[in-house]
């Protein structure tokens, strides 16, 4: 027999029995229907606005009674998540496991583990291949384990390096929540706050909240508020994930399923309402509508953030969306300026799904748009290119949470190109006896043909919610690389290989030939990066000092390799949240999201990140002046990648406000209930935790406020945690 928890507020005892009698019923229900938790919201129409609310779980039986007469605030809840700061590096091998290509002195290369974060290394040394040979534990990060792990970054790719020490890892544990009388949260502790609508401070006001049921089957942390029902998704250490869209290091979307450790993980919220069906009367006839089911929640298996859309009648006229897939082909794509195929990736036609009622048949919503590959990589690579989709979240028919990638090659492929040499000799003879000098010119013409690679792909990335674009990222790649197209030679008198004696003047009278007086020439191309010149000078002869036996060492072309990376990329969602769907997503309650032809979302709230990219590698062997042979010089600027962490929000229908959050935070979580749009997160300095912010936006009048904390309440005391806090808000009008 469950035990029985009452919260009766003085000079409400009379509504006790009639409290009992609602009980009950719902026990009933409970059992009939083999819900784990139920519970009952009722106003009564008295002077005092009296409210009931009633609960069953597992265990417990809960009867609350208040009364207008006591000023009743709103509740923000914070929800902890207990875990350690687990596989911190503490020693690799300073010899690289497999040595990779390309890679410079100095470069930062990031360590890839299932579950660690913030690893990097130094490379230390590298071969005239780039072959990493020597490395350095730069950053430790967190949650690694020891072994062979492949790297990221740098210029080169290949990389891999060994773990060989890392603090352990505490074992493989399932969350559990214990309920109130019995805990206050075993591996959570549920912080409850109340605050006015100014939300100046927040006044601590408990540790648990009632009606709060909490699921360990998730990867990130959201809590579904509704009418005294809260539902929170929370992750353990194993399994949070920083974006929605990017779980486990694959295409995810909200409420999509990865496995992990053998259970199935939910991305994002996969709890919401129930649908009720009604019979209304049309006329003479009787029809089944749906409503909302406040008072029940179950586990739905819809992609949806919110799976339900209300008519002006307030009935159901949508619900159940999710990514209606269309296979359209499969294959590998190239990213960037890979010459590799890399990412096997399906082709898909994304459109949103829905069903009319519950009980309706699939209908075909919004074309949200068409994955595509075109073209080839080869001598001319200018015409590949290719568009990715990703349905982050469907919101109703006609809108989602949408987020594409492109790629596409501007210039590509090695191409040869053609260049004139314009040659004039001017050579020495004299007589012997008498010691006559005489001189002859000859004018010669060379044309050759050298090959360049010029590259140059253009990355785009763009988020948008319905018709609204949050962000658009463009990142540029560009390769160039110009051969050698003539080696330094000894002039042969009479000219040289290849070359086409134009026009000779002058006479030698038969005499001795004495070497080369002067020469000069000039070289021509249309090449854009052209590098080349045309030099000359002489060469004694050391035995004795005549010029019969001067050489003339003449055409260079030089080198020349550039390989630039630069712009903004790597755009993904952390979380977000929309009008709650019992209330309707546009203004006036009810009314479809895009009615009238694709209005676009009035309320929501997204966080994401994006990363900046800066990166030069120049390599030159310049044109020879006086010298023998030339100094290459080399330009290297190799930015650290610049993360940069957004929220961008809209209220009634107002413009987008998009707010530059910082370098490193960490773990947000946000959501709305009905005029209450609430968010949180947790700000980093140098890898350690500086304070939370918490903040307020009034959906009525855009009004935004923050206060900061440091998450040193004492109900957190005894309680290890990450700072990882999910945030939910309920109560007040």
């Amino acid at each position: 027999m469950n035990s029985l928890r009452l919260n009766i507020q003085p000079g409400s005892e009379n509504y006790l029995p009639f409290a009992k009698k609602k009980l009950g019923q719902l026990k009933e229900r409970l059992a009939a229907d083999s819900f784990s938790l139920c519970n009952q919201r009722i106003i009564v129409d008295d002077d005092k606005e009296t409210e009931i609310f009633v609960q069953s779980a597992a265990g417990i039986d809960y009867i609350r009674i208040t009364q207008k007469s006591e000023t009743l605030k709103k509740r923000l809840f914070l929800i902890y998540v207990s875990g350690n700061s687990q596989g911190v590096i503490t020693g690799i091998n300073p010899t690289a496991n497999h040595s990779g290509a390309n890679y410079h002195v100095g470069d930062i290369l990031t360590i890839v583990d299932d579950y660690g974060k913030n690893g990097t290394i130094k490379v230390l040394a590298v071969d005239s291949s780039g072959h990493v040979s020597t490395v350095a534990l730069n950053t430790a990060g967190v949650r690694y384990t020891k072994g062979i792990k492949l790297t990221t970054g740098g210029a080169g790719y290949g990389c891999k390096i060994e773990i060989t020490s890392a603090t352990e890892l505490d074992p493989y544990y399932e969350l559990l929540y214990l309920p109130p009388p019995n805990g206050i949260g075993g591996d959570y502790r549920v912080l409850v706050y109340s605050f006015d609508d100014d939300f100046e401070e927040l006044k601590p006001a408990g540790s648990v909240l009632e009606g709060l049921h909490i699921s360990d089957t998730g990867t990130g942390l959201n809590v579904q508020s509704g009418q005294d029902v809260y539902y929170a998704v929370l992750a353990n250490i194993y399994t949070y994930n920083e974006t929605i869209d990017n779980a486990e290091f694959m295409d995810t979307g909200w409420n999509s399923t990865v496995l992990i450790f053998g259970a199935n993980r939910i991305v994002g919220n996969s709890y919401d309402y129930t649908l009720a069906k009604k019979e209304v009367a049309i006329g003479d006839t009787i029809v089944i509508k749906y409503i909302p089911d406040k008072a029940n929640m179950i586990k739905t298996g819809s992609p949806s953030r919110h799976w339900y859309v209300l008519g002006p009648d307030g009935y159901v006229e949508q619900c159940m969306f999710f990514r209606k897939q269309q296979l359209l082909g499969t294959g590998v794509i190239n990213q960037e300026l890979s010459l590799i195929p890399e990412q096997y990736h399906r082709l898909w036609k994304h459109e949103i799904g829905y069903r009319a009622t519950p009980e309706s048949p699939v209908s075909t919503g919004a074309l949200i748009g068409s994955d595509y590959q075109i073209g080839t990589l080869g001598a001319d690579s200018s015409d590949y290119q290719w568009k990715l989709h990703y349905i982050l979240a469907a919101i109703d028919k006609d809108t989602a949470l949408v987020k594409t990638v492109e790629n596409n090659w501007t210039k590509g492929g090695s191409k040869p190109y053609s260049f004139t040499i314009n040659l004039t000799v001017t050579n020495r003879w004299y007589t012997d006896p008498g010691g006559q000098w005489y001189w002859t010119t000859d004018t010669y013409i060379y044309n050759g043909t050298t090959y360049i690679e010029d590259d140059e792909v253009v990355r785009t990335e763009i988020l948008k919610i319905g018709g609204i674009e949050i962000e658009n990222l463009t990142y540029t790649e560009s390769r160039y690389m110009q051969g050698e197209a003539l080696a330094p030679f000894v002039w042969i008198p009479g000219g040289w290989p290849g070359m086409t004696l134009v026009s000779h003047t002058g006479d030698a009278h038969g005499g001795y030939y004495d070497g080369v007086e002067s020469a000069g020439g000039s070289i021509s191309s249309i090449v854009p990066k052209y590098n080349a010149s045309l030099v000359v000078y002489q060469l004694p002869n050391p035995h004795d000092g005549r010029r019969s036996d001067a050489h003339w060492e003449s055409i260079t072309i030089g080198t020349k390799g550039e390989f630039k990376k630069s712009g903004e990329r790597d755009l993904h969602v952390l979380t977000f949240d929309t009008s709650p769907g019992y209330d309707g997503l546009n203004a006036g309650g009810g009314s479809p999201l895009n009615a009238g032809g694709g209005s676009p979302l009035r309320n929501f709230i997204i966080f994401y990140v994006k990363s900046k990219v800066n990166y030069l590698n120049l390599l030159e062997t310049p044109n020879v002046t006086d010298d023998r042979q030339a100094v290459p010089i080399r330009q290297t600027i190799d930015d650290p990648v610049q993360t940069t962490y957004y929220m961008a929000y809209r209220t009634g229908g107002g413009a987008l406000i998009k707010t530059d959050l910082g370098n490193d935070i960490r773990v947000a979580s946000c959501q709305i209930n009905g005029k209450d749009m609430v968010y949180t997160y947790a700000v980093f300095k140098s890898d350690k935790f500086s304070h939370r912010i918490v903040g307020h936006i009034n959906i009525n009048d855009g009004t935004r406020k923050e206060v900061t904390l440091k998450d040193d309440d004492t109900r957190l005391n005894n309680f290890k945690h990450l700072h990882h806090a999910a945030i939910g808000v309920a109560g007040g009008s």
